[in-house]
């Protein structure tokens, strides 16, 4: 299931990696061609489109065979919106391993001024 998935998704980002080149050529200087670069956006926002219903049906296939407690951490796992994905990944390190990687601190000097979120030495 994750197979089949994980391949429909990357013949999508590759379509939709296609058309962002195609806009880019259809909106240079050299060739610039406004009603063809609307064009190509309709279809780079139907590719999306198909890539947001691919992984609503993914989701949707696998909750079909979870019990009731993995539904509520699946669910939870799962968001359609990506900036929900990407406050995991930058919230991922605690406290002291900021304060480990300090680069300030690392290096005997302060770039980010006399005091910044990731330390508490100063």
């Amino acid at each position: 299931m994750q197979a089949e998935h994980k391949k429909q998704i990357t013949i999508l980002k590759n379509q939709l990696g296609e058309k962002k080149a195609q806009l880019q050529t259809a909106t240079s200087w050299a060739s610039y061609n406004a009603s063809n670069a609307e064009k190509i956006l309709d279809e780079i926002y139907a590719i999306k489109l198909q890539m947001a219903k691919e992984k609503l049906s993914f989701h949707n296939a696998v909750r079909n065979i979870l019990d009731d407690n993995q539904k509520i951490y699946w669910d939870k796992k799962f968001s359609m919106n990506p900036s929900n994905k990407m406050m995991r990944q930058s919230c991922r390190y605690s406290k002291s391993e900021m304060m480990h990687n300090c680069q300030a601190h690392k290096y005997g000097h302060h770039s980010y001024g006399p005091e910044h979120k990731f330390c508490d030495k100063h």
